[in-house]
């Protein structure tokens, strides 16, 4: 089972990588489980499939992409999944959905609060603003 605990603003943010492409819908849910964090990519790759999420391209446009970006305090540098998620230090599209849901939130490999990981980033392109639809 998985409970939803929270659930940040949606936000329409700039791509980042490959920029030659629409802007992206983003946002962040806190949940709360007794799946493993192997589990709960199962489930959420399972739901990228039956809703026919075909990453065409890498980094490129496609319909729903989930990612798993903490999970509690564990650290994970498998091939399938990596915690916390590799390029959340980086992404503002990340950082100000996940502080909107936790914002005492600190990356446990860095040990510093990830507010200053948004802080730090000087990236003017890289655009977050709150979706009005």
């Amino acid at each position: 089972a998985i409970e939803l605990l929270g659930r940040s603003a949606l936000y329409s943010t700039s791509p980042v990588d490959l920029i030659d492409q629409p802007e992206f819908l983003n946002n962040v849910v806190e949940i709360r489980t007794l799946l493993t964090a192997e589990e709960l990519l199962e489930k959420t790759r399972a739901v990228e499939t039956r809703l026919n999420t075909m990453k065409k391209i890498p980094k490129g446009p496609r319909v729903i992409d989930i990612d798993i970006l903490t999970y509690h305090l564990q650290t994970s540098k498998s091939e399938n999944l990596r915690l916390p998620h590799p390029s959340i230090c980086q992404r503002r599209f990340v950082l100000v959905p996940l502080l909107d849901v936790a914002p005492d939130a600190f990356c446990i490999v860095d040990h510093k609060p990830y507010r200053e990981c948004l802080k730090a980033i000087t990236d003017k392109t890289q655009l977050v603003e709150l979706y009005h639809g």
